[in-house]
């Protein structure tokens, strides 16, 4: 999806990468996993990974919307997804707790932090997802500082 688009404009996605693209998709088909949440979608090629690979997993992603290229192909999955693809737009350190004060009933089994790759920002969304994390759940830290 993104290939067409400049790599000045553009940050690294997981499909540039086979291996973990791969090991990615092959957790989400796990039967255990029913939801996947992750903080930057960027331009969702994970999450139209993990959409696939499991017909049953729901994905929520959590991204600053910072590139102009990534509420076109959120709008694109959702349309490919319905029902099963739920994005929210801002900052992380806000909108994950504001996100589990209005579902607390939602329980991440896999998890992955791809955001901002700072100290700080992992450190909230980690704290921000452990309250929202399923007994039996994968941690996964992307690119983490």
């Amino acid at each position: 999806m993104s290939r067409n688009i400049p790599s000045k404009t553009r940050e690294g996605f997981t499909a540039e990468y086979s291996l973990p693209y791969k090991a990615y998709n092959r957790l989400a088909s796990e039967p255990f996993i029913k939801v996947i949440c992750e903080t930057g979608f960027n331009a969702g090629h994970s999450t139209y990974g993990w959409l696939t690979s499991n017909p049953k997993t729901h994905v929520y992603s959590f991204d600053i919307g910072k590139h102009n290229y990534s509420k076109p192909i959120a709008d694109y999955i959702a349309s490919l997804f319905p029902g099963r693809f739920h994005i929210t737009w801002g900052d992380s350190s806000e909108t994950l707790p504001e996100f589990h004060r209005l579902h607390p009933d939602i329980k991440c089994d896999l998890i992955i932090i791809d955001g901002l790759h700072t100290y700080s920002a992992s450190r909230d969304d980690f704290y921000n997802f452990m309250k929202m994390a399923s007994s039996n759940n994968i941690l996964i830290m992307d690119n983490y500082p």
